[in-house]
């Protein structure tokens, strides 16, 4: 057994004894307990243009559908099912998108984000790219965004990254 091949055995030995162990105490029985987070993550800028990302106009991209889809679906299968939730990050493709929308839209949604089931999380303009970003860069990423989220919906996330 190689040396990479004997840390591997440990790590994963180590995982399912971890996995036993949350088991046993959060639910005593043998049944794993699963979460599913509906959310989406939308990269601004990468591999295509924030426009083409946005819109899915892009002839070479490997992606099918755009972040205007995914905001219109969530937002109608949502309206139809009052369970559902989602989590968005990217608050400059929400403002572009919100822009477009009529009241019609806009209250329903802003209702959904009152009662929690639409999270818009972060409160950055994009998902900064933590290994090169520049302090002040972040700070701007920040408070644009949070200025959005504050002016629309009163709302001040707690937990950024």
């Amino acid at each position: 057994m190689t040396a990479y091949s004997q840390k591997y055995k440990e790590a994963t030995d180590n995982l399912t004894k971890l996995d036993k162990k949350i088991n046993a105490t959060m639910n005593n029985t043998n049944k794993r307990v699963l979460h599913i987070v509906p959310h989406s993550h939308t990269d601004e800028g990468w591999l295509s243009t924030t426009d083409e990302f946005f819109t899915g106009d892009d002839p070479t991209s490997i992606y099918v559908g755009s972040v205007r889809d995914i905001l219109d679906s969530v937002v109608f299968e949502m309206t139809l099912d009052k369970n559902r939730t989602f989590a968005f990050a990217e608050i400059k493709y929400f403002k572009i998108w919100w822009d477009m929308q009529g009241e019609d839209v806009k209250e329903p949604v802003r209702q959904m984000v009152r009662e929690g089931r639409f999270d818009l999380v972060s409160g950055g303009w994009s998902a900064p790219d933590e290994a090169t970003t520049q302090y002040d860069s972040l700070i701007d990423n920040f408070m644009i965004g949070q200025q959005f989220l504050q002016k629309e919906f009163n709302l001040h996330p707690i937990v950024s990254w």
